[in-house]
Protein backbone atom coordinates (compact mmCIF):
# COMPACT_ATOMS: atom_id res chain seq x y z
CA UNK A 1 0.00 0.00 0.00
CA UNK A 2 1.12 3.39 -1.11
CA UNK A 3 -0.03 7.17 -1.62
CA UNK A 4 -1.60 7.31 -4.92
CA UNK A 5 -3.60 3.69 -4.25
CA UNK A 6 -7.28 3.84 -4.45
CA UNK A 7 -8.71 1.71 -1.37
CA UNK A 8 -12.26 0.47 0.31
CA UNK A 9 -12.59 0.94 3.69
CA UNK A 10 -12.73 -2.66 5.30
CA UNK A 11 -16.22 -3.12 7.24
CA UNK A 12 -16.08 -5.66 10.28
CA UNK A 13 -18.04 -6.11 13.00
CA UNK A 14 -16.01 -5.08 15.08
CA UNK A 15 -16.82 -1.22 13.62
CA UNK A 16 -18.97 0.65 16.03
CA UNK A 17 -18.97 4.05 13.09
CA UNK A 18 -22.29 4.67 11.64
CA UNK A 19 -20.80 4.73 8.29
CA UNK A 20 -19.88 1.19 7.03
CA UNK A 21 -20.03 2.02 2.97
CA UNK A 22 -17.59 4.90 2.35
CA UNK A 23 -16.73 4.15 -0.86
CA UNK A 24 -13.61 4.62 -2.57
CA UNK A 25 -11.15 6.57 -1.23
CA UNK A 26 -7.46 8.08 -1.77
CA UNK A 27 -4.32 7.05 -0.16
CA UNK A 28 -2.71 11.04 0.51
CA UNK A 29 0.01 9.93 3.07
CA UNK A 30 1.87 7.50 4.98
CA UNK A 31 3.03 7.72 8.49
CA UNK A 32 6.16 5.74 9.96
CA UNK A 33 3.94 4.11 12.08
CA UNK A 34 2.37 2.44 9.50
CA UNK A 35 -0.72 4.17 9.15
CA UNK A 36 -1.96 5.90 6.24
CA UNK A 37 -3.94 9.36 5.33
CA UNK A 38 -6.93 8.73 3.36
CA UNK A 39 -9.11 11.56 1.32
CA UNK A 40 -12.79 9.90 1.02
CA UNK A 41 -14.23 11.87 -1.73
CA UNK A 42 -17.66 10.49 -1.28
CA UNK A 43 -17.88 11.50 2.75
CA UNK A 44 -17.25 15.12 1.40
CA UNK A 45 -20.17 17.29 2.73
CA UNK A 46 -20.47 15.06 5.65
CA UNK A 47 -18.12 15.63 8.95
CA UNK A 48 -15.25 13.19 7.51
CA UNK A 49 -13.68 13.75 4.25
CA UNK A 50 -9.88 12.29 5.44
CA UNK A 51 -9.32 10.06 8.14
CA UNK A 52 -5.59 8.13 9.61
CA UNK A 53 -6.21 4.24 9.33
CA UNK A 54 -4.06 1.38 9.35
CA UNK A 55 -3.27 -1.04 6.94
CA UNK A 56 -5.65 -4.10 8.51
CA UNK A 57 -8.94 -0.93 7.77
CA UNK A 58 -8.31 -0.73 4.19
CA UNK A 59 -8.22 -2.92 1.13
CA UNK A 60 -6.40 -1.84 -2.14
CA UNK A 61 -8.73 -1.83 -5.14
CA UNK A 62 -6.22 -0.06 -7.46
CA UNK A 63 -2.80 0.79 -7.04
CA UNK A 64 -0.88 3.61 -8.38
CA UNK A 65 1.93 3.01 -11.05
Amino acid sequence: MKVGDLVRFRYDKLWTGSVEDWGLGLIEEEYDDGTFEVYWPSLVGSSLTTCTLGKKALEVVNESR
